[in-house]
């Protein structure tokens, strides 16, 4: 059962694709209306195949390491200037990393949060036919357990996010 907190907290749910820093911008202007805290939310997401605690070699150090700490610290690193963006706006802002099933991953995280609101984004050049049409969007949409924002972004394209740690974690799987 979530605690009871006095400031709001939005839970804002990004991949790496090229949308996140759109997305994180409009939960931050309504986080300062609010004056709510905004937990950034990351799913990592390691496939079928893996573990988190399978052990592969990271291509910057060519030392074994887990596979969730590799993509752990590379999301880290992917999602720090998001995070620095929102406190540079003075948003109290903390990061979320899980691992698991997306939708079921996201809506844990609602309820542990206590999240006033979940914000998310979808590119919905058709309007709401499209965006129901998305599978993400939908289960999310379906789930709901409190307020969804959807952020409508542009066309979007998948962005350099981890992308070196999840090739070193595929290439090892493969064996």
């Amino acid at each position: 059962m979530p605690t009871m907190r006095n400031t709001p907290v939005l839970l804002v749910a990004v991949d790496f694709s090229t949308h996140a820093e759109e997305i994180c911008s409009h939960a931050a202007d309504l986080a300062l209306r609010l004056g709510a805290d905004i937990v950034l939310l990351h799913i990592l997401v390691l496939g079928t195949w893996l573990k988190p605690t399978s052990v592969i070699y990271s291509p910057d150090t060519g030392e074994a390491v887990e596979a969730g700490a590799l993509l752990e610290a590379d999301a880290r690193t992917h999602l720090a200037p998001l995070v620095e963006a929102l406190r540079g706006r003075g948003i109290a802002v903390r990061l979320s990393l899980r691992e698991g099933g997306v939708v079921e991953q996201v809506w844990a995280a609602v309820e542990e949060e206590g999240a006033y609101m979940l914000v998310v984004g979808s590119d919905v050049p058709e309007g709401l036919r499209r965006l129901l049409h998305s599978s993400f969007t939908e289960d999310v949409l379906r789930a709901a357990t409190c307020p969804v924002m959807v952020v409508k972004t542009g066309t979007t394209r998948a962005a350099p996010g981890p992308s070196a740690a999840q090739a070193q974690v595929a290439a090892e799987a493969d064996g």
